[in-house]
């Protein structure tokens, strides 16, 4: 991987992991990184659905409903990162792992897309944010298919940061235009 390659992210990533280390330690041998990343498939709808409820102003208990959706999210971002740590610590990666791991987290960010799309009037950066996503996404599945062939691997890894860069930077751009008109 084209990340593993650089030092500070590597930095970041293992001092993540020792934040983790006491829970891994603890967690039973049966609980591996890709049940914790079914269940991080499971979260998704749940929680579009609770937030979608949340923001409508005609929800009873929308208080209530805000605070669920901040606990799923919540239990959602720690086993995001608990799954690399089990797999790390553990010596438990799969190539199930590695790549269904991005696409639950590309799959998490297309419904809180699509809620920012429906209630924040910046339509233009947000379609080009939702088809960034829906490209991501494939691009997982393109990787998938192109692993066998390692000279292809790397140069997709190369593609797919770049990918994402270039797109964090039109989004920001047509954000801003957006705003100032």
């Amino acid at each position: 991987m084209i990340l593993e390659k650089i030092k500070c992210y590597i930095k970041l990533r293992d001092r993540k992991d020792r934040v983790f280390k006491p829970l891994v330690d603890i967690l039973p041998d049966w609980l591996t990184p890709n049940i914790i990343t079914a269940i991080r498939f499971v979260f998704v709808w749940p929680t579009f659905y609770l937030w979608w409820l949340a923001s409508d102003p005609y929800t009873v208990w929308q208080t209530k409903h805000w605070v669920a959706v901040g606990i799923l999210i919540f239990i959602w971002l720690f086993t995001d990162y608990l799954d690399g740590a089990v797999a790390r610590y553990k010596d438990k990666i799969t190539l199930f792992g590695t790549f269904f791991d991005p696409l639950a987290d590309k799959l998490f960010a297309l419904p809180t897309i699509l809620l920012a799309a429906w209630y924040w009037p910046s339509w233009s950066a947000l379609y080009f944010l939702f088809n960034l996503k829906i490209f991501m996404i494939l691009l997982v599945f393109i990787k998938i298919t192109v692993l066998k062939l390692e000279r292809f691997s790397d140069l997709m890894q190369i593609f797919y940061i770049a990918v994402a860069t270039g797109g964090t930077f039109v989004f920001i751009v047509l954000s801003f235009k957006d705003f100032m008109v």
